[in-house]
């Protein structure tokens, strides 16, 4: 259509995932022509393959007001905004590409994707099925439906289905980590000794599918005795999962970030501030035991818990924060208004609202939460804070050994992992000196050590009245969207208390990062 050899090459490296190319020559042709749907289309796949979703979401919204009657244009913004946590424009836009074209089953997946942090299981369900009744083989429409079941607590239908995803797929990565984290194995099963084939034929080049495959090895590993050999499987996982890291420019940012919000800066903004007391946060580290106090309090019959929602992590991006350069981020916030706050505080209460306009409290379980601590205390100084607390040994080795998303690169090393939760303690002091909120310190191993009375005190905190389903929190129906969700599916067990001392000859390096946070029987 557009017969621009300029254009054509750029198609070409999209196609052959070379995207870090291809993007300066898309941005120079749209300097030419700023309203090409289809430049603006591939500016947003480039920028996405890129990790850059905001610029994508900029370059797809042009596309998409040209292209109106393009249903992968409408597809794809579905995919970046869900990414950015705008779930009810990811589903407008999922529907529009549904409307324009409803036999692609990569729609339906994508709206199976958002339905699921929309936290609408049966609507997700639906959707996945449908993908799959139009390509009964669509690998992604298998584990995703395989992952709801998963997370609802329907193993055997999840087992069925990551085996059916093999029977498409037998090489895939995800269908075996998915098995493999189905069941706690006694006696060596042939499902290691087939990873383990894959990893020595170097059957799967990619690094993703090559990360899980050593995570699922080290999980059974595990569930063997065997915690030097699941831990030589964790250590080869994390490079290929996780991407570089820099303590040392994390650091810099805490402390910048502390001596910017001061009492001072708090007082001058202290006009933002909401009235309503619907948010619960609970902050802390991965592993900590964010899952459980967001169960506890999710039994409760006035209480929605949302999982994590991710809102307040884009509107850091929002306001210029990048890991790699978190400067300009300081600089907007050293000059941010209230007025700005409020409109940021306003939007969050109807997304709120949006999951549940009845419930008095809505539980966001987002754990990185901390880094914006500032900002929520400044918007809902009414609001519920609980910061989970567990032994940094545990915590960390739970870490070490469990795959989070990408984005927690701190995790690449035992060393980045201990330096970034010193800072993050660093950061959580800080705050409990500053905050004009009242923070409650949950120890995990109170919880574990005194369910009822620490239970109630946290429904006390959270300004509700004690019900007994809150003892029973394993019994509820939500789905669990964490590594913590087939525990959390059990009474309490203390199990894990101490656990680090299991792995004590793998994670040396680990504690010397700690430092004085390190346990002291090491």
């Amino acid at each position: 259509m557009y017969g621009d050899r300029a254009l054509d090459r750029a198609l070409t490296l999209l196609e052959t995932d070379r995207a870090a190319e291809a993007l300066p020559i898309l941005e120079e042709i749209s300097q030419r022509e700023p309203k090409n749907a289809q430049v603006n289309f591939a500016l947003g796949i480039a920028c996405t393959d890129a990790g850059d979703n905001l610029a994508a979401l900029g370059y797809l919204r042009k596309a998409s007001r040209v292209g109106k009657k393009h249903a992968p244009i409408f597809e794809h913004l579905a995919r970046v905004e869900y990414k950015l946590g705008h779930l009810q424009e990811a589903l407008k836009s999922a529907q529009i590409a549904l409307s324009l074209d409803a036999t692609n089953p990569d729609t339906h997946v994508a709206i199976g994707d958002i339905y699921t942090e929309l936290r609408r299981p049966v609507m997700a369900k639906n959707a996945y099925e449908r993908a799959l009744k139009l390509a009964p083989e669509h690998v992604d429409a298998l584990l995703a439906l395989a992952e709801q079941y998963r997370s609802s607590g329907d193993l055997e239908a999840a087992r069925d289905l990551f085996e059916r995803t093999r029977e498409v797929a037998p090489d895939s990565a995800a269908a075996l980590a998915g098995l493999a984290d189905l069941q706690r194995f006694k006696q060596r099963p042939a499902l290691l000794d087939e990873i383990e084939g894959l990893l020595a034929r170097d059957k799967q080049p990619a690094p993703h599918a090559r990360a899980l495959l050593h995570w699922a090895a080290g999980k059974i590993e595990d569930d063997l005795d065997e915690p030097a050999a699941a831990f030589r499987h964790f250590e080869a996982a994390r490079p290929d999962h996780y991407p570089p890291y820099d303590h040392t420019r994390y650091e810099a940012f805490v402390d910048a970030l502390i001596g910017l919000v001061t009492p001072q800066f708090l007082e001058e903004r202290r006009d933002a501030a909401l009235t309503s007391e619907k948010p619960v946060f609970i902050v802390g580290m991965p592993r900590s035991g964010t899952t459980l106090i967001e169960q506890i309090l999710g039994r409760h019959s006035r209480a929605q818990a949302a999982g994590e929602l991710s809102f307040f992590f884009n509107a850091r991006l929002e306001l210029g924060y990048r890991p790699d350069a978190p400067e300009p981020h300081l600089e907007r916030i050293a000059h941010i208004e209230p007025k700005e706050l409020n409109r940021i505080g306003r939007r969050y209460l109807a997304k709120l609202d949006a999951i549940d306009g009845k419930a008095k409290r809505v539980i966001d379980k987002f754990p990185h939460n901390f880094e914006q601590l500032w900002m929520l205390a400044l918007l809902f100084p009414r609001a519920t804070f609980i910061h989970a607390k567990r032994d940094p040994a545990d915590t960390c080795a739970s870490i070490l050994s469990k795959p989070l998303r990408a984005a927690h690169r701190y995790s690449r090393s035992q060393t980045d992992l201990g330096r970034y939760y010193r800072a993050y303690r660093k950061l959580m002091d800080h705050w409990h000196s500053v905050l004009p909120v009242k923070i409650r310190d949950q120890s995990y191993e109170a919880l574990i050590a005194e369910q009822e009375t620490e239970s109630r005190s946290l429904l006390a905190h959270a300004g509700l009245d004690w019900e007994d389903a809150c003892l029973e929190f394993y019994k509820g129906d939500s789905p669990v969207a964490t590594f913590s969700q087939q525990q959390v599916r059990q009474p309490i067990y203390n199990t894990s208390i101490r656990r680090w001392v299991r792995y004590k000859d793998e994670i040396g390096v680990l504690l010397d990062a700690l430092g004085d946070l390190a346990p002291t029987d090491r």
